[in-house]
This record gives structure tokens, C-alpha cells and sequence, in this order.
């Protein structure tokens, strides 16, 4: 064997291997943006959540104009990919089925690695 060339260990080779399949591991988000209007006219301050199965939720309040963006884990780092049901909660309570994951009929689609626009309208 030449002796100047430099060798690599099986604790090193494990360690990379490790660290290449920790990226593969990783679950696949999307950024997601958009706007909740009602009637045309946007709804401010309400506190939308996206909830899918086997994922944390992700959460966002809208702004005076309506718009939003959906954080996980880090400030505006998206939601999960897959489709999410959509619940609304706004001040005072409402008592309609935006507020109930079970009940909401907003869904949206998140695919992962794009930047997701999703406007959504609520009609109550």
C-alpha cells in the first residue's frame, strides 16, 4: 500500500455517511404565503393554522391587509408538504367551522421546495 496517500478511517466513513443520510431524512417543507379575505375585503388579525397528519402545525397571523406567512420551526420557514386543513381563529370567536380542523372546509396543497401561494376566502 503507498504510504503517502492518506487513508480513511471506518469512523469517518461512518460519519459521513451519516451526515448524508441525515439531509435524505429530513422532512420536506415549502415556504407559504398568501391573503384570507372575506366578501373582497381582507380579514386582519385572525390566526390561521395548517394542520396534516404525522406533521407539527404550522401557524401565521394576518396583517391589516390580510396576508400571511406560515412558520414550523423557524420564523417563515413554510409548512410541511401535503395537504393541510386549514382552521381560522379570530377575536372574538366566531363558533363557524373555520375554527374546528375537523369541521373547516378550507384545505390547502403544500409542495415541498417551491414558495406556496395559497389565498384563501371565507365566506362567514
Amino acid at each position: 500500500m503507498d504510504s503517502k496517500r492518506p487513508r480513511l478511517g471506518p469512523a469517518v466513513i461512518v460519519a459521513i455517511a451519516f451526515v448524508a443520510a441525515a439531509g435524505c431524512w429530513r422532512p420536506q417543507m415549502g415556504t407559504v404565503a398568501g391573503r384570507l379575505t372575506k366578501d373582497g375585503k381582507p380579514v386582519a388579525n385572525a390566526a390561521l393554522t395548517f394542520v396534516t397528519p404525522g406533521h407539527p402545525t404550522s401557524v401565521g397571523t394576518t396583517d391589516a391587509d390580510g396576508r400571511f406567512t406560515l412558520s414550523t420551526r423557524r420564523l417563515n420557514d413554510g409548512a410541511y408538504a401535503g395537504q393541510h386543513a386549514v382552521v381560522i381563529r379570530r377575536d372574538p370567536p366566531t363558533g363557524d367551522p373555520y375554527e374546528d380542523p375537523l369541521k373547516t372546509p378550507l384545505k390547502a396543497e403544500v409542495i415541498a421546495g417551491r414558495h406556496n401561494v395559497v389565498d384563501l376566502v371565507i365566506d362567514r
